[in-house]
């Protein structure tokens, strides 16, 4: 089992697990994965981009009462895929998109994207980058008054981890869409989160949950296959379905996909948090999939 952890990580060693006979957990998320780019030996855990905009922008819509919208994207395919789904909801919900400024991956210095996004007042700047790219976004864009202008949002985010770097302070009333926080209310996350603070003195951080999810689902499928023999465990995971960390979850066996929730959380200023990790509140949460003879995945 190989686990990885970013889209072109993911789409550059796919192809070559499966010519290797060898199960690759995806943790990554461009619709390629399990699309165009998808094989037999490859599954993803997470939700692709194409429904976390699906979930996450309409929630910005509502709570925000946000008509227009500037867009800070990184510039490869994962970036890319965000800023398609974004237009393509954005068009269908009859908003407007007033602008898109690129950068570069591991960018440091966001000025002038700040400048020109302020300069649009847009009611929300929708952040579709990730890791320490959006920590240092966020950080720059509030030193630079951007929250004075408009609403700022962040369609995929790692969650604790993310919120802990950049503060409270920064981050309230900022939405972020995430494919998991340790407040999900399912019997399975409470017994994660209990475990994982005894063990830590910390509630886990979502890449925390995505490897124990996975590494999870392969020893239940092993189990269940009664076997290590990658295409025996292949046939046991393939519509392999029960209740999960998120809820209830189903891998897809046309593509490969775990179908489940992605969530939208509001943040919280410091005086409002309850604990030293009560950084936001879940406020929303949506299964979005495009239909298995629309996602262009051709299974070998």
């Amino acid at each position: 089992l190989i686990i990885s952890p970013s889209s072109s990580t993911v789409l550059a060693v796919s192809e070559y697990a499966a010519k290797k006979g060898v199960i690759l957990l995806a943790h990554a998320g461009s619709d390629k994965i399990t699309g165009s780019a998808c094989n037999k030996f490859t599954f993803r855990w997470q939700v692709p981009t194409w429904g976390a905009v699906r979930e996450v922008v309409p929630r910005i819509i509502e709570e925000y009462k946000a008509n227009t919208f500037y867009t800070i994207t990184p510039k490869y395919v994962f970036g890319e895929d965000l800023l398609r789904n974004t237009k393509e909801v954005l068009e269908q919900r009859g908003k407007k998109l007033l602008g898109n400024s690129y950068h570069p991956l591991g960018n440091a210095e966001y000025s002038s994207h700040l400048a020109k996004a302020m300069a649009t007042k847009a009611d929300c700047v929708l952040f579709l980058n990730f890791g320490g790219d959006t920590v240092n976004a966020l950080k720059q864009a509030v030193n630079f008054g951007l929250k004075k202008v408009s609403r700022i949002a962040c369609v995929w985010g790692s969650g604790i981890t993310q919120m802990k770097a950049i503060g409270a302070k920064a981050m309230e009333d900022v939405i972020w869409g995430l494919q998991y926080f340790y407040k999900i209310d399912t019997p399975k996350n409470k017994e994660f989160v209990k475990a994982f603070k005894e063990e830590y003195g910390e509630v886990p951080p979502y890449i925390a949950a995505s490897a124990y999810a996975g590494m999870i689902t392969m020893l239940e499928c092993i189990e269940r296959a009664g076997t290590t023999d990658p295409k025996k465990v292949i046939g046991a995971w393939e519509d392999y379905e029960y209740d999960g960390i998120t809820g209830r979850e189903k891998w897809r066996a046309c593509d490969h996909q775990l179908i489940k929730n992605y969530f939208s959380v509001k943040c919280k200023g410091p005086k409002a948090m309850k604990s030293p990790e009560d950084f936001g509140d879940i406020i929303g949460y949506s299964k979005n999939f495009l239909p298995c003879e629309e996602t262009g995945c051709k299974m070998s």
